[in-house]
This record gives structure tokens, C-alpha cells and sequence, in this order.
């Protein structure tokens, strides 16, 4: 029993001491490194570039205006498929054939080439060109409403006016002057003539109704001979002298031509003073201080002290002149001033004026023909790649799916050029606008300051 036991416990010994030593043997085994592979071989492991990637390696697509203005020109920029279709054809016949399974990053790549050969040379935006400054009328000798020059004469139509001078009754001299003068008026004037006291008479009984008389009898419009002399025709000098009451109206006469583009000058034409209650200084005064703002110029005609020192407050109180005249000439010599300011003005006006609008409408057209051209080159840049894709499919070198995805991206491409190119002239012409509205307003503050 016991040798049996010592032989089958040897014999496992025995057993596990050989499993021992194989394994040990086994980890004590290094695998052997590999030796670098030479130039040759690692030249033959690179994988070659597909015909489709060595043949459509163009740059990426620009996706709008702002990347399509740093893109390089197209080859063919500036021709037309349908008006060289075989130098097109030719072209596109180098293009390999996309597999139906293409990834849209191949198909990307085919327009990639489309573009690289058609994209135009668009217009970068243009400058606005700045305005001038206006220049002092006294150094030179879109509105929404037409600028104008507005005289409004306020004719004294009461009794007094029936006294002569040399002849002829001061309110017959009065009306030969106000005919001269309106006649040679400068094109595009405006004249207008209001009349007080000429209905009832200068007695008391008739005071109320003369002292509410006061009449547009020629509204401010440019010269009519007829018209005027109609006018002129229609009153006498009878009643009583409501300065300031004229004075008030001539202010609705006057409120379509409010704002600083029109120049409004009142003339008062009288003999005497106020006689209906009425301030005719608090009047005046109004007057300057309205949107309107008429400068009101006084002409006393064979006036007496009293009357001379009322018509000189009205004169100050709207910053205007006061003259006195005896006399038919002297007459006509004040209001042949008022005639020599309109066409100074005038002139002076449509100098500046023109140099304004030219350089308006230069920028204006600098922004039309940028986003003129801009259309045009995208239209003919889209229908390049419309001609493109529909000649790639008919020679089966893209599917319809392929074109349709190729269509989209182009189309969105174009559009944007258009849509942004039409943004940047909108804001141009408007920029541009302002500037012509900033420098017409200088124009016109200007002519004031110095008109005051």
C-alpha cells in the first residue's frame, strides 16, 4: 500500500514539475521585432488618389456675396454656355462620371469644380461720394415739398389811401407798383396779395364791418397778369385800417410753404396805423416766431410820425426792414429790392442746389449700376450651372437626385449674391438720400442766417 502510494505521488510530482518547466520555457520567449520597411514599400502602402478625387480638387464653393467676392475668378467667367457650347461641352466631357452610391461630399466636390470654372467677377459696393458744404450767398452773389420763394403783399386799402401824391391817389400808385413789380418777378415766384379795409367806410357806423375786412383777393401762386390785375380791380380805398388782424391770416396764408426749404417774405404796404384795437407788433412777432417764419418788411407811403413809429415796431418785431416813401419811384424802388432778393436767392439756389442733386444722383447711380451688373453676372452665373447640369445628365455623368442637389446649392448661392447686392443699394441710396436731405437743409439755414 505504501509503495504504491510513493510511486503514484511521484509520479504526479514528476507530472507537475514538467508542466512547471514547459511554462516557464514558454515566458521566456521575446517575439521578434519587425525591420522598418524600406522607401519603396512605404511608397507602394499609400493609397492613390480615385480619378474622382485627383480630377475634382477644386477649392471649396463660396456660399454667399461676402465669400464670393474673395473667391478667384472663374475661367470661364464672362461667357455664356448657350453662346459657346462647345468650349463648355468640351470642358465637362474631362468630367468623370459620379457612381449612383456618390456621398454628398462627392458630389460637392463636382460643384466645387463647376464653380472654379464659372464664378464671375462681381462689383465690389461703391463709395458714396460726400457732399460739398454749402456756400454763403453773400460770398457767391427730395424734399417734400418743392422749395419755393413766397412774397405776400398786405396792401392798406382804408380811406387815407384815397389821398394823392403828384396827381394820382396813393392807392392807385400802390396798385401800378404791385402790377410792376409782380410781373418781373423770376420764373417760379410766387406772389400773393391780401387787402384790409376796403369794404363799408371810415365812418363809425361802418367801423365793425371794415375792421373784420380782410382778403386773399390773390392767392400765393406764381404770376398770372390777368389774374393780378382782376384782383387789383376789385377794391377801393374806403374804411378803417386792421393791421393786425391781416397780419394774423397772413399766417394761414403762408402755412403751405412752413419749413426751412421756403423762403416767405411779407410785404406791408400801409399809410397809417393800426385803428381797429388791434398790436400789430404782437402780431409780427407771432409771425416770426411760426414754422412759417416770413420775414415782414414795412413800407410806410406818405406816413405821419405816429404811423411811422407803429409800422417800424412791426418792421423789428419779425426782423425785418422799415422804409418810408413819398413817392411813386420810391415806391417802385423798395419793392424792385424785394424783386433783386428773389432772383439772388434764386440763383444762389439753384447753384447750390444743382451741385447737391448731381452729386445725389451720381452716388444713385453708382449703387444702380452695382446692383444692375451684380444681377446680371448671377443670373448669367446660375444659368451656366443650370446648362451644366442638365448637359452632365444627359451624358449619364450625374444622376437626377445628383443634379437636384447640385441645383439647390447653386440656386441658394446666386440668390444670395442678389438678395445682399439689393440690401447694400437700398442702403446706399438711402445713406446717400440723407446726405442730400443734410446738406439741402444747410442750404437753406444758411440763406436764412444771412437773410435775417
Amino acid at each position: 500500500m505504501n509503495r504504491k502510494w510513493l510511486q503514484k505521488g511521484f509520479i504526479a510530482f514528476s507530472s507537475l514539475a514538467m508542466l512547471a518547466g514547459c511554462g516557464s520555457d514558454e515566458r521566456a520567449v521575446q517575439p521578434k521585432k519587425e525591420e522598418p520597411s524600406t522607401a519603396e514599400e512605404v511608397k507602394e502602402n499609400i493609397k492613390e488618389p480615385s480619378e474622382l478625387e485627383a480630377f475634382y480638387n477644386a477649392p471649396e464653393a463660396p456660399k454667399n456675396y461676402a465669400e464670393a467676392l474673395d473667391y478667384p475668378v472663374g475661367e470661364l467667367a464672362g461667357k455664356r454656355f448657350e453662346e459657346n457650347k462647345s468650349a463648355f461641352e468640351e470642358r465637362l466631357n474631362e468630367f468623370p462620371a459620379l457612381p449612383e452610391s456618390a456621398s454628398e461630399k462627392e458630389i460637392k466636390s463636382l460643384y466645387n469644380k463647376l464653380v472654379q470654372l464659372y464664378k464671375q467677377e462681381y462689383p465690389k459696393p461703391p463709395g458714396i461720394v460726400a457732399q460739398e458744404d454749402v456756400s454763403n450767398p453773400q460770398e457767391q452773389q427730395t424734399e417734400p415739398k418743392e422749395p419755393s420763394y413766397n412774397v405776400e403783399i398786405i396792401l392798406d386799402a382804408s380811406g387815407s389811401m384815397a389821398g394823392k401824391v403828384n396827381g394820382k391817389t396813393k392807392m392807385e400808385l400802390a396798385k401800378e407798383a404791385i402790377l410792376h413789380f409782380a410781373s418781373t418777378l423770376p420764373e417760379g415766384t410766387k406772389v400773393g396779395l391780401r387787402v384790409y379795409g376796403h369794404k363799408g367806410s371810415n365812418e363809425e357806423k361802418d367801423k365793425e364791418l371794415s375792421c373784420q375786412s380782410s382778403e386773399l383777393v390773390y392767392s400765393i401762386n406764381t404770376y398770372d397778369a390777368q389774374h393780378l390785375q382782376n384782383a387789383l380791380n376789385s377794391f377801393e380805398p374806403t374804411g378803417w385800417t386792421p393791421v393786425a388782424k391781416s397780419l394774423q391770416q397772413a399766417a394761414d396764408d403762408l402755412n403751405a410753404f412752413e419749413g426751412e426749404q421756403h423762403k416767405n417774405i411779407i410785404y406791408l404796404v400801409s399809410d397809417g396805423i393800426e385803428t381797429c384795437g388791434g398790436d400789430p407788433a404782437a402780431e409780427a412777432k407771432k409771425l416770426k416766431e411760426s414754422s412759417i417764419a416770413p420775414v415782414v418788411n414795412v413800407i410806410g407811403f406818405d406816413v405821419d410820425d405816429a404811423g411811422q413809429k407803429q409800422l417800424e415796431q412791426v418792421a423789428t418785431a419779425s426782423g425785418g426792414d422799415y422804409t418810408s416813401v413819398n413817392t411813386k419811384d420810391e415806391l417802385n424802388n423798395e419793392f424792385d429790392k424785394a424783386k433783386e432778393a428773389a432772383v439772388d436767392w434764386h440763383a444762389w439756389f439753384q447753384e447750390n442746389k444743382q451741385k447737391i442733386s448731381d452729386i445725389g444722383m451720381i452716388n444713385k447711380d453708382a449703387f444702380r449700376n452695382y446692383r444692375s451688373v451684380s444681377k446680371q453676372l448671377a443670373d448669367e452665373e446660375a444659368a451656366n450651372y443650370k446648362s451644366s447640369i442638365d448637359y452632365l445628365l444627359e451624358t449619364e455623368k450625374i444622376t437626377f437626385d445628383q443634379k437636384a442637389e447640385i441645383h439647390r446649392w447653386y440656386l441658394d448661392y446666386t440668390r444670395d449674391i442678389q438678395f445682399t447686392t439689393n440690401d447694400i443699394y437700398h442702403e446706399g441710396v438711402s445713406e446717400s438720400h440723407e446726405a442730400y436731405r443734410e446738406k439741402m437743409d444747410q442750404l437753406f439755414e444758411t440763406h436764412r442766417a444771412n437773410k435775417q
